[in-house]
């Protein structure tokens, strides 16, 4: 059984702020489709601030939990742990495990090497790429074709139960400080689709994810069924940016639809929401029995990015 580290509160306090951090940066740079915050020396910047770590104290900062290792090895000013299997003191609080261990191949095949007792399909990890390493295979997808620093890329098949190839995944482990795994794709042959089977495979990995503190799922919801799939998911919008866009965008495809006055009103009701999330605008006009409604077709073909925290 998993031991679970009960935080104290000033690094609850520091996880929460770091955590709308990283949002309010996300939200700065919306217009950017590449940007990421991790990426972002500013960020890491001010990141060290909220867990009260000074320039000079770059890589000489010791945790009591780690015996005097480093906070900042690299001496490039970002947020990590200097090893594995430690307690963060600042930062993420990984609950149950490390998200170091994330990026090891026995913890990478055991979230993404799944059987699915209801249809028979399988997963199976066909690449994992480091840092640095040449990806061409994913190109198509439009993927990184060099993994970017810190990051672990990987590759899985999904099998139906003769063995043949009906379907695709990617998903990319970022650095253990962050505590984040990006959903970069998951698709499957339209004859196989509807049938749970992505809501499964994702539950399978959301439970190594939280054995090895995995805090945080982002992704772009924007692949064929994506935008509606994710939303039924229980993501959330990254950003208020992304908010902002897709809600207004829904309005006023409610109204180029040519969908009736109330649906209208519920879609502008929606808009007005500042807490709205994806699923208020896939449910608009629902009715219980119904294949389709003018929600579901709206965010069927929407794109925006999500985030789930676990």
């Amino acid at each position: 059984m998993t031991t679970r580290v009960q935080p104290d509160p000033l690094v609850v306090q520091r996880q929460n702020d770091l955590f709308d951090l990283w949002h309010d940066f996300a939200d700065a740079h919306a217009d950017e489709p590449d940007y990421d915050p991790d990426d972002d020396p500013e960020f890491h910047a001010e990141a060290r601030q909220i867990m009260g770590l000074s320039d000079t104290s770059r890589s000489t900062v010791p945790d009591e939990d780690n015996d005097g290792g480093d906070v900042d090895p690299k001496g490039d000013g970002a947020v990590r742990a200097s090893r594995p299997g430690q307690r963060y003191r600042h930062g993420w609080i990984p609950i149950g495990g490390s998200p170091d261990a994330m990026h090891e191949e026995a913890q990478l095949r055991a979230a993404y090497e799944f059987t699915d007792p209801v249809t028979g399909y399988r997963t199976e990890v066909v690449g994992i790429h480091g840092p640095g390493e040449s990806n061409p295979d994913l190109n198509e997808w439009r993927q990184h074709r060099t993994v970017p620093p810190g990051r672990t890329m990987v590759r899985i098949a999904v099998l139906d139960a003769d063995g043949n190839e009906i379907g695709q995944a990617c998903r990319t482990i970022h650095p253990a400080s962050q505590a984040r795994v990006n959903h970069n794709f998951l698709v499957l042959d339209e004859g196989q689709r509807g049938q749970g089977f992505a809501t499964r495979f994702n539950a399978h990995a959301e439970e190594t994810y939280r054995a090895n503190g995995i805090r945080m799922i982002t992704l772009h919801a924007n692949i064929d069924v994506g935008g509606y799939a994710w939303a039924r998911a229980g993501y959330d919008f990254r950003n208020g940016t992304t908010r902002s866009k897709t809600t207004m965008y829904a309005f006023q495809e409610s109204v180029s639809r040519g969908y009736s006055k109330d649906i209208v009103d519920e879609f502008w009701q929606v808009r007005r929401n500042p807490d709205a999330t994806p699923l208020d605008i896939a449910m608009v006009g629902h009715t219980p029995g119904a294949t389709t409604w003018p929600g579901k077709e709206i965010m069927l073909d929407s794109d925006w990015q999500g985030v789930k925290v676990l």
